[in-house]
């Protein structure tokens, strides 16, 4: 994307990682997406700004705006090493939408919007025409037979979550 190569480099359930360490959540879905100059230099703490970038899940059939980062309770960080900026996410689960399309979203700017997504008729997302800055939108490989659709209606219950909050028309 423009300058960058964007590589999602892991994605794993917290289950698969429950061997390393008490502080490791199984509810929980954990990736690594990685950042690198297509010029070869060098990307650093020093000359790239990880908080002017956003790094959340989104799902197909339910408004960016109503389900992502923010609201499935993630937590992003991110460091530089050996020229690469690595962006570490660890979110509530997303096996729960297993049987809809999730995506991991990387872009310059804020909080999922309609500035930065559109949603088709038939739930699909993807970034407006014309984004500025380095992004990418992945399609994570969940296995479908791991959707908890009653999972999903309590969460959205629990939150109190329109699942078209800023894309209904």
């Amino acid at each position: 994307s423009g300058d960058y190569r964007i590589t999602l480099s892991g994605l794993v359930s917290g289950a698969g990682l429950s061997e390393l360490g008490a502080e490791v959540d199984e509810e929980r879905t954990y990736a690594v997406l990685s950042l690198q100059r297509t010029d070869g230099t060098a990307v650093t703490d020093e000359n790239f700004d990880f908080f002017s970038h956003t790094l959340t899940p989104l799902v197909s059939g339910y408004s960016p705006s109503a389900v992502n980062g923010w609201t499935l309770d993630a937590y992003v960080s991110g460091f530089a090493k050996d020229g690469v900026y690595y962006y570490l996410l660890d979110t509530q689960s997303l096996e729960m939408f297993a049987d809809h399309t999730v995506y991991l979203a990387f872009y310059e700017g804020g909080v999922p919007t309609r500035e930065y997504f559109t949603m088709a008729e038939d739930g699909s997302i993807s970034f407006v025409q014309g984004i500025a800055g380095p992004h990418a939108l992945f399609t994570l490989p969940l296995d479908e037979s791991r959707a908890d659709p009653a999972a999903v209606d309590d969460f959205l219950e629990r939150s109190g979550i329109n699942p078209m909050l800023g894309f209904a028309d």
